[in-house]
């Protein structure tokens, strides 16, 4: 199931919301994923009960970190409102969209959506993200093409009117990347999923990214990490060591031999020979960066085969779309073939990790451990 990848997402990349279109979730199905994940998601969903197979929309709550206070369904199956409490007295207001496919519907859909917010007073949304289903600028789209000039006009009246904001391609204003291949000739590639944001909340975004989920999906992930108005600044944070490391012995008798080293060079430097660069601290120092160096290789190192073979394939797809020196034909084939490879390497990886989390919770489930607690 995805929603058991979407869950283990999550939980491990500390995504606070999640927006999600073509779900196909009924409000029965939305209640078992409620029974089963309620600990950590909640899902806020719309669906069009004209064409309850096609459509819909939803929003992903990562109950753990935020909570949702309302929605609402601005067109079934096709735009969702939701608003969440941020920091103190914010509220965050989000669009999530689905636009339709047929480029007559899609440029309707948009002349709708502006009629929705100039007669219901809907509050302007921070942000909008979704399969918008069509490239706002053309080098969204390869081959480059122009889109249909109604579709562009009624779709920027909307996000004009909202005051919204292509983030990512504010960040990136000459860069090609895509969010989703055709996998068959002719090739080609787009960027229609997008993430639109207010001014305000413009300067509080970063990290933009476009990369592929760990989940089963045809379509990358647009992300952005948003912080409040009125936090502090919060820097980085220091560097911490995997746990799981300390049971490395080899990388153990590396860090002992380094370590005498230091314990030596500490007791030289405290006597006589103890000097601005050369004190019992500067060593100690120069030694953790020791330490740090040799713990960060094996770190490197412990990865799982296979998942450092996923890790350098996600690598060499996002060179290969943005390497202009590369034929566009063979890009776009290059690129189709690897994202196939990655999600069939993906699904391997969710289906161990889904046996081993199964084998984990059969053997734990009500014992006092950190599983069942």
């Amino acid at each position: 199931s995805k929603w058991v990848q979407v869950n283990e997402m999550l939980k491990k990349e500390k995504i606070g919301m999640l927006t999600l279109q073509e779900t196909h979730l009924s409000d029965a199905y939305v209640e078992e994923i409620h029974q089963k994940y309620s600990r950590r998601m909640k899902v806020f969903h719309s669906i069009d009960p004209e064409h309850p197979n096609a459509k819909g929309v939803a929003v992903v709550l990562n109950r753990e970190l935020i909570n949702i206070d309302n929605s609402f369904e601005v067109i079934a199956g096709r735009a969702l409102l939701v608003m969440i409490p941020w920091h103190g007295d914010l509220t965050l207001t989000w669009l999530v969209i689905y636009a339709p496919n047929d480029t007559a519907e899609n440029r309707q859909f948009w002349t709708d959506m502006s009629d929705k917010w100039s007669t219901l007073g809907l509050p302007s949304p921070d942000g909008m993200s979704g399969d918008f289903n069509f490239g706002e600028d053309e080098i969204d789209r390869r081959p480059c093409r122009k889109e249909d000039a109604g579709l562009l006009q009624a779709f920027r009246e909307f996000k004009n009117t909202l005051k919204l904001r292509d983030g990512w391609r504010n960040e990136n204003p000459d860069m090609m990347n895509y969010t989703f291949f055709q996998p068959a000739p002719p090739f080609s590639a787009s960027r229609i999923d997008r993430i639109y944001v207010s001014p305000e909340l413009a300067e509080y975004s970063e990290d933009w990214k476009i990369e592929l989920p760990n989940v089963n999906t045809d379509h990358r992930m647009v992300s952005v990490k948003i912080s409040s108005p009125r936090l502090p600044y919060i820097g980085r944070g220091r560097w911490t060591m995997r746990p799981h490391l300390l049971k490395n012995e080899k990388m153990l008798k590396e860090i002992d031999k380094v370590m005498l080293v230091v314990q030596a060079g500490v007791e030289d430097s405290a006597g006589n020979q103890c000097t601005e660069d050369n004190n019992p601290q500067t060593v100690y120092a120069k030694g953790k960066e020791h330490l740090r160096a040799i713990i960060q290789k094996y770190a490197k190192v412990n990865v799982p085969q296979k998942q450092a073979r996923l890790n350098e394939m996600k690598v060499k797809l996002d060179f290969l779309l943005t390497d202009e020196d590369t034929a566009l034909e063979e890009r776009l084939a290059g690129g189709a073939i690897l994202q196939d490879e990655i999600f069939r390497l993906q699904r391997e990886l969710n289906n161990e990790n889904q046996v081993s989390t199964a084998i984990k919770a059969r053997m734990e489930v009500e014992t006092v451990s950190k599983f069942w607690m």
